[in-house]
């Protein structure tokens, strides 16, 4: 049923449980699925109150190719009296998952369960299919990278709780870093994660994003050149109140690829901005109410070329711009604009 290979690739056992091939795994093994596995799912005395049938210390890959994990409810009758939710993986070890059409389905009825816990390890998926029940997998402390597979919620609780599905992939909240906890570069999810998946964050990795298939899930995409506003460090970015957020976190500049057009209030703080190899427009544009505050930046409109007609670093209208404790560097003709409009300016410098 289930094969370990040693760092080599060579076959070092074969087992008929996933549990004592896991068990005997070393770092750098691979355990193989050969057929489809069933585990009974047990109230084990665990922590956070999952129940955890496999624990994973060891830094090993787990290839499901086309084989599935599901749960083997005949010992019971109909459901469930446990005390905690059953759970197949807790992970404390640096893992990887690979697979095709195979992967794990968390299937149990009208009882919740989950796929995986991390606890102080790490996980990386490169493919398969994943179905949580809700949680396909969660990271209580640790990270979780996603390079591929297909993640979405077991038959009978999508049915049941069609709007937690948000909570396929998961973090403890008190525990979670934007960019470091979680971040996703590939995969179809049956959830949008690139706004409010924890805290108001995204799960997208930087330069990422998600969008749309024709079967109404979501697919983690590279952000093209078409589609990017700002770029950080080469990585690109649709929204560019994550750019800038972005560029506090790597303390990288924030290079502005086409003109950002202000709606609301907008603040930026303790970045550098500037213009990107080629953009040669207005930086950032203010309509009727809108709101721009830099609080110490270095904004920095210089070109080597030149520059469009009127290509302001701001142009303002009927608008408000106040600027504190920043710099602001420009060739002629790119200064800040503002008609009928408020603008402050203190502690600042203009070069």
């Amino acid at each position: 049923t289930v094969q370990l290979k040693d760092a080599n690739g060579n076959v070092v056992g074969s087992y008929v449980s996933l549990e004592r091939a896991i068990e005997d795994a070393q770092d750098g093994y691979s355990v193989v699925l050969l057929d489809d596995v069933s585990i009974i799912p047990k109230d084990n005395t665990f922590a956070f109150g999952l129940s955890a049938m496999i624990t994973i210390r060891n830094d090993i890959t787990i290839e499901f190719g086309e084989h599935t994990l599901t749960w083997d409810k005949t010992p019971y009758d109909t459901s469930f009296s446990f005390s905690t939710y059953p759970l197949f993986f807790s992970i404390s070890g640096d893992v990887t998952f690979t697979g095709t059409t195979g992967g794990f389905n968390c299937e149990l009825g009208s009882d919740a369960s989950y796929g995986v816990n991390i606890v102080g390890g790490s996980l990386t998926v490169n493919g398969g299919v994943y179905m949580g029940g809700v949680t396909a997998i969660q990271v209580q402390t640790g990270t979780l990278v996603i390079n591929g597979g297909t993640f979405g919620v077991s038959t009978s609780m999508a049915a049941a709780h069609p709007n937690e599905f948000k909570y396929i992939i998961n973090a403890i909240d008190a525990n979670w870093k934007q960019w470091e906890t979680i971040n996703i570069y590939g995969g179809n999810f049956a959830y949008d994660y690139s706004q409010d998946a924890e805290n108001g964050g995204s799960y997208a990795a930087p330069g990422y994003t998600f969008t749309q298939n024709p079967d109404g899930t979501y697919g983690a995409t590279e952000v093209s050149d078409e589609d990017a506003v700002v770029s950080v460090d080469g990585k690109k970015f649709i929204d560019f109140t994550d750019a800038f957020e972005y560029a506090a976190y790597s303390e990288k500049p924030a290079e502005i690829l086409n003109s950002i057009s202000v709606d609301g209030k907008l603040t930026v703080s303790d970045i550098t901005i500037q213009r990107g190899s080629g953009f040669s427009g207005v930086m950032f544009s203010l309509g009727s109410g809108d709101e721009l505050v830099l609080e110490n930046v270095i904004l920095d409109g210089t070109f080597s070329g030149t520059l469009d007609a009127n290509a302001y670093m701001v142009n303002a209208s009927n608008a408000a711009v106040t600027i504190t404790d920043s710099t602001l560097k420009g060739n002629q003709d790119s200064a800040i604009y503002a008609i009928s409009s408020s603008f402050t300016m203190t502690g600042s410098t203009v070069t």
